[in-house]
Order: C-alpha cells, then sequence, then structure tokens
C-alpha cells in the first residue's frame, strides 16, 4: 500500500487524515446519538422455506420503509465523518439542554438593547435637567450680583450727593435769602408782570401761562445767583413769596392790586395805605403842595411822599419836585411811590439827593426802608 502511495506521487502524510477531518470525526463521535439510537427497529425478516433468512436480510442490507412505501436498503455511512456537518450541529443543538434559539437570542438582545436606550434617555434628561438647573442657578447668582453692585453703586451716589448737598446748604440759603429780599423789594412791578404774562380770552380762560418765565427773567435782570438752588427751584420760591406777599396784604388789608385809576384818589388811596400799618398821614391840597403829595409821620419820623399812577415811566422830574418839596417844608426825607418803573436818570439823581424810588409794593415796610436809615 505504500508503495503504491509512493508510486502515485503522494507522501505518506498526504494519505494521513487532515487535522480537520481529524476533528470533525471527534467531534461527531463526542455529540451524535448511537446507531441504534438513530436508525429505527429493523423489520423482521422474512423467513424463507428452509428456515433461513431470505436474501438480503443480512444486517449490511436491512430494508426500511421510505417515503414512498417501499423498502430500500439503508445505506449505511462507511464512518462517522461522512455524516453531514448540519446534521450533526442539529443533532447536537436539539441534545443540549442549555441551547438557547438564535430567534430567542435576538429578541433577548433587542429587549436588552432597548433598555438600555431607555437608561441612556433617562441619564440624558436627567443631566440635560441637572445642567438646566445649574445654569438657571448661575444666572440668578449673577443677575443677584449685578443688581447688588447697582444698588450699592447709587448708595453712593445718593451718599456723595447728600455730603454735597449738605456742604451746600449755607450757599443755598444765602441764595434764597437774596431771592426773597429781591421780591419783596420788587414785588409790585413783579406782580404786575407776572399779572401781564398770562394771558386769557374774551371768556377768562387761560390760554397762556408765562409766570415760570418772567419769574426766569427777574431773577436774570436782578442779577440774582442760582448756582446752588437750580433756576427751578429759584423760580419756584420767586412765585411762591409773591404768593405769601399778596396774601400777607390781603391779610393786612392792604391790597397793592386795587389802586384806584384816577391820579387824585391815588393820592387818597396811598394816604390810607399807609395809615394801615400806624403811619398818620395827611394830604395836601392845590398846587401849594410844591411836589409833596402826602406827609406821613411815624415814630417822629415825617416823609413827604409825591404819588405817580403812570402807566408809563417815571422821569427825573418828579425826584426833583420832591426834593424841592420836602426841603421847603423842613422835611429831611422825601421819596416818590408810583405803579411804575423808573428812567435811569431818576435814579441816577435819587441816589444824589437821597430820595427814595419805591413801588407801592413797598407801602408795608416802608418805616422799615426810613427806620433803616433813620
Amino acid at each position: 500500500m505504500s508503495n503504491t502511495g509512493m508510486a502515485n506521487g503522494e507522501s505518506p502524510d498526504a494519505q494521513r487524515p487532515s487535522l480537520l477531518h481529524r476533528f470533525r470525526r471527534k467531534l461527531a463521535d463526542l455529540i451524535a446519538p448511537t446507531p441504534t439510537a438513530l436508525q429505527p427497529e429493523p423489520r423482521l425478516a422474512a423467513v424463507s422455506d428452509h428456515g433461513g433468512p431470505t436474501e438480503g436480510d443480512t444486517p449490511q442490507e436491512r430494508e426500511y420503509p421510505t417515503a414512498s412505501g417501499r423498502f430500500e436498503p439503508e445505506a449505511e455511512p462507511e464512518d462517522l465523518h461522512d455524516i453531514p456537518d448540519t446534521q450533526c450541529a442539529e443533532t447536537s443543538r436539539q441534545e443540549d439542554p442549555t441551547f438557547i434559539a438564535p430567534d430567542t437570542v435576538t429578541a433577548q438582545t433587542a429587549g436588552e438593547a432597548a433598555n438600555r436606550t431607555i437608561e441612556e434617555d433617562e441619564f440624558r434628561e436627567q443631566k440635560r435637567i441637572r445642567h438646566a438647573a445649574n445654569a438657571e442657578r448661575i444666572s440668578a447668582q449673577r443677575q443677584a450680583l449685578v443688581e447688588s453692585k447697582k444698588k450699592r453703586i447709587v448708595v453712593l451716589q445718593i451718599a456723595d450727593h447728600a455730603v454735597s448737598y449738605a456742604r451746600a446748604k449755607p450757599l443755598r440759603d444765602g441764595e434764597e435769602e437774596a431771592i426773597r429780599k429781591a421780591v419783596a423789594d420788587k414785588q409790585l412791578p413783579l406782580m404786575g408782570e407776572l399779572r401781564k404774562s398770562i394771558i386769557r380770552d374774551v371768556y377768562d380762560n387761560v390760554i397762556q401761562d408765562g409766570r415760570k418765565a418772567e419769574a426766569l427773567r427777574f431773577l436774570r435782570s436782578m442779577r440774582l445767583t442760582t448756582r446752588n438752588l437750580g433756576d427751578r427751584a429759584a423760580i419756584s420760591i420767586v412765585l411762591d413769596e409773591v404768593a405769601r406777599l399778596a396774601e400777607e396784604n390781603r391779610n393786612g388789608g392792604f391790597d397793592p392790586e386795587s389802586y384806584p385809576e384816577n391820579g387824585h384818589l391815588f393820592e387818597y388811596w396811598v394816604a390810607s395805605s399807609l395809615e394801615k400799618f400806624g403811619w398818620t398821614t395827611r394830604v395836601t391840597r392845590g398846587s401849594g403842595d410844591q411836589g409833596v403829595d402826602v406827609f406821613a409821620t411815624k415814630d417822629g419820623l415825617t416823609v413827604a411822599i409825591q404819588a405817580k399812577r403812570l402807566s408809563g415811566v417815571v422821569g427825573n422830574a418828579a425826584v426833583q419836585e420832591v426834593f424841592s418839596g420836602a426841603a421847603l417844608h423842613g422835611v429831611r426825607h422825601a421819596a416818590v411811590i408810583s405803579t411804575a418803573k423808573y428812567t435811569p436818570g431818576a435814579i441816577e439823581l435819587a441816589e444824589a439827593t437821597d430820595v427814595k424810588l419805591l413801588h407801592i409794593s413797598d407801602i408795608p415796610r416802608l418805616d422799615e426802608i426810613f427806620l433803616r436809615d433813620h
């Protein structure tokens, strides 16, 4: 046999079964059932006439029924390794109690994958919620920090403003006092201008109210400082002081706006108004007054007064007349009381002759004006 193999050109190792072939045979020996378990019970052989088995009843030639019903001899494999792999594998899977069908494995794997997907989704959702909560908390903290900084800045600004306001209080008080004094000195012309700044229609309805603008013009014309008070506060002081003086005059029975239109009656109105404030008066008659219309006396002080009710301005003639009349009657103090303003020439002459140029609004404080210089 070896010679034959050598003659054919095959090596002795080639005639041996391969490693894979031997493994398959060994595996078949381990997992394949016994031949008796795989083969059905043989049909009893027919007995011949001479008592022996008939032809073909030898173990090698036993006949088995087929699907067609015919009995054919079983073709036994020469060796177990000739059994197909698929048959061996199928047999082993059927006999292995731990075997799990592929469909079952696929279903279990899909279920596990679905569970893992759900768990991952829940984890991501919880992570997203925590991240959103943290972001909201950080945003709230930042907003609170910004608000705290803003509050501190506002507090510092208020403190600085309070300190500046406290330091400037004496200056503001001085400015306010100067404004009130100027309003008291010029209350009559100021009241007249404020009254003119209100425009009314024929039905006495206010069309335009220019009192604030007129008050500001008054401050500028009197050269009053409003650096620390501010224009708005200064205007309010002017209007408040005018209203207070008007109310005070009305309570004292004196209304500077109630003077008569007639010039002669105006002289009596001046005398009557002075009497309300403790003056003793005498009105002169005719042309013998020498420029003096009213003599007023209080606490030993006598003043020669010329009363001028004019719609225009008062010139230096009135100053000359009252100064001459006072000198003629031996009176040291003279004044012109008018409803109008004075020309620069009249003002210059009054300063030279020591004649007081007054408005009817000065009647309540006439004694202060002269007693101060008395």
